[in-house]
C-alpha cells in the first residue's frame, strides 16, 4: 500500500509538474479511478452517485476553496473549477514515524459522519463503519499514550458514541423528510449570492439538480414513520425550494452562454427536478400521514446514554431535572428581584422589557448598525481591560464585528440594546475562545467541540458581566438574568421533551409564559431541541466551569489567577468538562 501510495503521489507531482511547463491550470486527476483520488486528496465531504447512472460527483470543501469531481465509469472525467489549485490539497506522504493513534486519528478526522447516498443500505454501512471504528478504537493499547492522547482517545469515543446512537437509536432517516432535501437546500444556499462573492459554477448546479430526484426516490422508500412536525417542516422546505427551482435556478440558467452545453442541461435537470419535487409534496400531502405514527424524541434510554457517552456527565436524568429546577427557581427570585429594585408595581417581565428611552427605531438602518458596531467595540474594550484571559494571537479581533441578528437580539419582540451588548460580550468571548481552538497542538481539538463547553463558556463569560460590574444599569442586570433563565429552560426542555416529562405544548408554555419569549422564538427554541437532543445543555456547562473554576482557586490558593484559569481552560480545548477537568486537575 505504501508503494501504491507513493507511486501515485510522485504520479501527480509529474502531472501538475507538466502542466506547469504547459502554462496550464490544467485538470490534474482527470483518469484517475476513485481509489486513486482518495489515497491522493483524501475522502470527499459529499458522494453523489446517480441511480441508474454510472455517473458521480464527489465534493471536496477544502481551504483552497470547493472542488468538484465529475465521474463516468468510476474514473474523473471533468473538474470544477477546472483551474483549482489540487497541489494545495495533495496527501502529503504516509509519516513512517506516524503512531497507530496518529494514523487512527487522521482517519476519524478525514472521514464524514454519512458516506454515500441517503438509501437505507448507506445509513446502515454508516453505523458498521461507526462500530467498526469504535472497536478499533477500544483494541488500541491507551496505557502507551501521552496524557494530552489519552484525553483525545477519550475524546473521539464520545464523538463516535454520539454517532452510534443517532445511526442505531434514533435512525432520523425513517421519519424526517428534510434529510432527503439536502440537494434542494443546496441549490437555495448556492443561488443566494451576495455582493462581489463568485456565483455558483453551472456544474455545481446541475450536480445538485441531478441527484434531486433520485434522493427524493429514496425518501419515498426509506420514510416508514410519520411524524407531523418534521412534515410540516418539510412541506415548508418544499414551497421554498420549488420557488428556488422555478425563478432562481431559471434566471441561473438564462444567464449562462446560449451556445453552452451547460445551459441547456441546468435546464433539463431543472424540469426533472421540478416534477420530482411535485410528486414528493403529494408523497407528503397524502401518502406520508397514514403510514405508522413515528417520534420527535430521543427517549429516556437514548437521552441517557447521550448524557453519559457523550457528555460523560455523572448525573441521571431525574437528578439533571431536579437541577433545573431548583435553578429556575432561585434566578427567577433574582429577576423578580432586580425588576422590583426598578418598579415593584409591575410583573418583571413587563418592567425588563420597557426600553424606555434606549428603545432604537428598527426603520433606522444607520441606528441599527451604530448600535451593533457600538456593542462591539465596548464588549471588546470590557474584556480586553480585564485580562479576562490573554490572547496571544490578533488575527480577526481588531476588525471583529459582532453580526446582526434577524431573531436571536428579538427574543422578546423587539430589538433590545441591553440584549445586544450581552451577547456582544458572550460572541467576543467566543471568538477568543475559538482562536484558543484553532491554535490547538491537538488535531482532535482544532477539528472537534463539545456544546457544553461551547456553550457553557458563553454563558460563563455573560456571567463575568455581573461579577465585574459590566451590566451598564439594572434593567439590563434584570434582562441578563432573564437570558440565564432562558438558558436553565433550554436544560429542562432539552430533558423534558426527549424523556417524555414535557410535552411540546407544555414546552412551548414555559418559554413564553415563564421566560417571556415570543411565541416566534419559542417554536424556534422548541424546534431546535427536537432536532439535536442533548444541544440545550449549555447551562450545565456553565455550572461545570464555575465548579472547576472553584476547585482549582481552592487546589492554588493565594497563586491563583482568574486570567490564569481562563487561559488554562481554554488551553485544554473543548472537550466534555469532565476531560477538561482531568487536564487542569492532573
Amino acid at each position: 500500500m505504501m508503494r501504491r501510495w507513493c507511486c501515485l503521489w510522485l504520479i501527480a507531482l509529474t502531472v501538475m509538474a507538466g502542466a506547469g511547463l504547459a502554462g496550464q491550470a490544467g485538470p490534474t486527476l482527470i483518469g484517475l479511478d476513485n481509489a486513486a483520488v482518495e489515497t491522493l486528496i483524501g475522502p470527499p465531504a459529499e458522494k453523489d452517485e446517480l441511480a441508474d447512472s454510472n455517473e458521480a460527483y464527489w465534493t471536496y470543501t477544502t481551504s483552497a476553496g470547493t472542488l468538484i469531481l465529475h465521474f463516468q465509469n468510476a474514473a474523473v472525467v471533468d473538474i470544477d473549477p477546472a483551474d483549482f489549485p489540487v497541489e494545495r490539497i495533495l496527501r502529503p506522504p504516509a509519516d513512517p514515524a506516524a503512531t497507530p493513534w496518529t494514523a487512527y486519528v487522521d482517519r476519524f478526522l478525514a472521514e464524514p459522519d454519512h458516506a454515500g447516498d441517503v438509501s437505507a443500505a448507506s445509513f446502515n454501512e454508516d453505523l458498521v463503519r461507526t462500530r467498526a471504528r469504535l472497536a478499533q478504537l477500544h483494541a488500541m493499547d491507551a496505557s502507551r499514550l501521552s496524557h494530552d492522547d489519552a484525553l483525545d482517545r477519550r475524546f473521539v469515543e464520545t464523538l463516535l458514541v454520539r454517532r452510534e446512537i443517532d445511526q442505531a437509536q434514533m435512525r432520523r432517516w425513517r421519519m424526517d423528510p428534510r434529510i432527503y432535501m439536502q440537494s434542494l437546500q443546496a441549490v437555495g444556499a448556492r443561488l443566494a449570492v451576495a455582493g462581489d462573492r463568485k456565483p455558483p459554477s453551472a456544474a455545481a448546479i446541475l450536480r445538485l439538480l441531478k441527484a434531486l430526484p433520485q434522493e427524493l426516490r429514496f425518501g419515498r422508500r426509506n420514510l416508514t414513520l410519520s411524524v407531523p412536525h418534521f412534515q410540516g417542516l418539510a412541506l415548508a422546505m418544499a414551497s421554498a425550494g420549488g420557488t428556488t427551482l422555478k425563478t432562481g435556478v431559471a434566471t441561473f440558467a438564462e444567464a449562462l452562454p446560449e451556445e453552452s452545453d451547460q445551459k441547456a442541461a441546468v435546464l433539463a435537470a431543472n424540469t426533472a427536478a421540478m416534477s420530482a419535487l411535485t410528486d414528493w409534496t403529494d408523497f407528503l400531502t397524502k401518502d406520508l400521514p397514514k403510514k405508522p405514527a413515528g417520534y420527535t424524541t430521543a427517549g429516556i434510554e437514548a437521552y441517557t446514554a447521550i448524557l453519559r457517552g457523550q457528555y460523560l456527565l455523572p448525573y441521571g436524568v431525574d437528578e439533571l431535572y431536579e437541577f433545573t429546577r431548583r435553578e429556575f427557581e432561585r434566578t427567577q427570585e433574582q429577576v423578580r428581584n432586580a425588576a422590583a429594585a426598578i418598579d415593584d408595581s409591575r410583573p418583571w417581565q413587563t418592567v425588563a422589557g420597557d426600553l424606555g428611552d434606549d428603545a432604537v427605531d428598527e426603520s433606522d438602518e444607520d441606528a441599527v448598525t451604530a448600535l451593533y458596531r457600538d456593542a462591539s467595540e465596548t464588549a471588546r474594550a470590557h474584556l480586553d481591560a480585564t485580562r479576562f484571559v490573554a490572547v496571544p494571537w490578533s488575527e480577526g479581533l481588531a476588525e471583529w464585528r459582532f453580526p446582526k441578528s434577524e431573531a436571536a437580539e428579538r427574543l422578546f419582540g423587539t430589538l433590545d440594546p441591553a440584549v445586544v451588548s450581552i451577547r456582544a460580550h458572550a460572541a467576543y468571548g467566543d471568538r477568543v475562545r475559538a482562536l484558543y481552538q484553532q491554535h490547538n497542538a491537538s488535531a482532535v481539538r482544532r477539528a472537534r467541540s463539545a456544546s457544553t463547553f461551547t456553550g457553557g463558556w458563553q454563558l460563563y463569560v455573560e456571567q463575568l458581566l455581573e461579577g465585574k460590574a459590566l451590566v451598564p444599569d439594572a434593567r439590563a442586570t434584570a434582562r441578563l438574568l432573564q437570558l440565564r433563565l432562558l438558558a436553565i429552560v433550554r436544560v429542562a426542555v432539552d430533558i423534558g421533551i426527549h424523556t417524555h416529562r414535557m410535552t411540546d405544548a407544555q414546552a412551548l408554555s414555559f418559554l413564553t409564559d415563564r421566560v417571556g419569549l415570543t411565541k416566534a422564538a419559542a417554536e424556534q427554541e422548541l424546534a431546535a431541541s427536537i432536532d439535536h437532543p442533548g444541544s440545550g445543555l449549555g447551562y450545565l456547562g456553565l455550572s461545570e466551569i464555575t465548579r472547576l473554576r472553584d476547585d482549582v482557586q481552592q487546589t492554588r490558593g493565594g497563586a491563583f489567577s482568574l486570567t490564569d484559569f481562563h487561559e488554562r481552560l481554554l488551553k485544554a480545548g473543548p472537550l466534555p468538562l469532565t476531560l477538561v477537568r482531568a487536564a487542569l486537575l492532573k
